[in-house]
């Protein structure tokens, strides 16, 4: 199994949460083999976004949407919002006023 890792500073997430994404999603296949961002670690401006090689022939997709704010009743809210959705919480990346979450959903799913 390969790991591999995206890093991004967050001004490149800021920027624009739906061209972050479509790059991190473009970066989960190299070579013909498909991998899924199984985390978030920030360290003051640089986000890292570790990621394993998907073994069963599934592919996921990744968002990132801003959580409606950081408190614990809205992130878990948010948090549930979107699990009945289908998505799983990846993490949270703290930007100076806003707080958007990587959220991943299988792509074979309906």
């Amino acid at each position: 199994m390969n790991p591999r890792m995206q890093i991004y500073n967050i001004k490149e997430i800021a920027a624009d949460y739906e061209g972050a994404s479509k790059v991190l999603n473009s970066g989960c296949k190299r070579n013909e083999i498909y991998y899924r961002i199984s985390g978030i670690c920030q360290v003051n401006e640089t986000v890292y976004f570790p990621m394993e090689e998907i073994q069963n022939g599934n592919k996921f997709s990744c968002i990132l949407s801003p959580f409606t704010g950081y408190s614990k009743d809205l992130v878990l809210a948010d948090i549930f919002t979107r699990w009945s959705s289908g998505f799983i919480t990846k993490g949270l990346i703290e930007l100076s006023e806003s707080y958007p979450g990587l959220f991943e959903l299988e792509a074979n799913s309906s």
